[in-house]
C-alpha cells in the first residue's frame, strides 16, 4: 500500500518513528509517525535524513554496488550515516551517526555544550551564514547568498567557502580513519556548487590520510 516517508535531522528513533531530539527545531519526543498518520491515513515511516540518503545513494546513486558507503551530511545539522553489505546501520535507538559534537581540529567555534570546535557548531550553514553576515555579504540566513556572492566574484565569500570546505574534509577524513569505507558521499554547499571547494575537501581528507 501508498506510505509516507518522513527523513528529518536530529536523533531520530527509526523503530518508534519519534524524533527523539532535533535541538535546532527545539523538538524532543516528537511522535512523527503517529502525527503524520493520523493525519494522512497512511503508513508512515521515519528515519534520519544521513540514513535516508546513504540508502537513496546506495540504491541509485553513483555508489550503487559499494560494499560499505560512508555519507556525511554537513547542513545546519551535520550527521553522518554508514551502509555495509547492503544494511545501514542504525545502532541501539537508532544514535549512530551522532557525530554533531566530536572535536574538529583547528575548530574555533563555541558550541552549546561548552566546547569550543565541536563539528556542528564549527561546520553548519547557521555558522557560515552568521560569518557572511559579520563580514557584510548578507543579512540573512541562506547559504546560497553566500554562494552566490562567490559566483559574483566576492573574495570574502569564496574564502568562507574554501575554509568550510577543507574543514570537512577534515571531518570526512576522520570518519574514514575509523570506518575506513569503500565509497564516500559528502553533502555540503559549497563542494555541491564549486570545483574549487571540492578541490579543498579532497586535498584536506588526502592530508589527513
Amino acid at each position: 500500500p501508498l506510505g509516507v516517508g518522513v527523513a528529518v535531522g536530529g536523533w531520530v528513533d527509526r523503530d518508534s518513528g519519534t524524533v527523539v531530539e532535533h535541538p535546532l527545531l527545539g523538538w524532543r519526543d516528537v511522535p512523527v509517525r503517529e502525527l503524520v498518520g493520523a493525519r494522512t491515513g497512511l503508513p508512515v515511516h521515519v528515519d534520519g535524513h544521513a540514513r535516508a540518503l546513504v540508502d537513496a545513494e546506495r540504491l541509485f546513486g553513483r555508489a550503487r554496488g559499494s560494499r560499505s558507503l560512508l555519507h556525511l551530511f554537513v547542513g545546519n545539522v551535520v550527521d553522518a550515516a554508514f551502509a555495509t553489505h547492503d544494511q545501514v546501520h542504525h545502532g541501539p535507538r537508532s544514535q549512530a551517526g551522532a557525530i554533531a559534537h566530536l572535536p574538529l581540529a583547528g575548530g574555533t567555534e563555541p558550541c552549546d555544550c561548552g566546547r569550543t570546535g565541536c563539528l556542528q557548531a564549527e561546520l553548519s550553514e547557521r555558522t557560515l551564514c552568521r560569518r557572511a553576515r559579520a563580514a557584510g555579504l548578507t543579512d540573512g540566513t541562506n547559504p546560497m547568498h553566500v554562494v552566490a556572492a562567490a559566483a559574483d566574484g566576492d573574495a570574502v565569500a569564496v574564502r568562507l567557502l574554501l575554509e568550510r570546505a577543507r574543514m570537512t574534509g577534515r571531518a570526512a577524513g576522520l570518519l574514514l580513519d575509523v570506518l575506513n569505507p569503500e565509497s564516500v558521499v559528502v553533502t555540503e554547499v559549497g563542494a555541491m556548487f564549486r570545483a574549487d571547494c571540492l578541490a579543498a575537501l579532497r586535498a584536506e581528507v588526502g592530508a589527513e590520510r
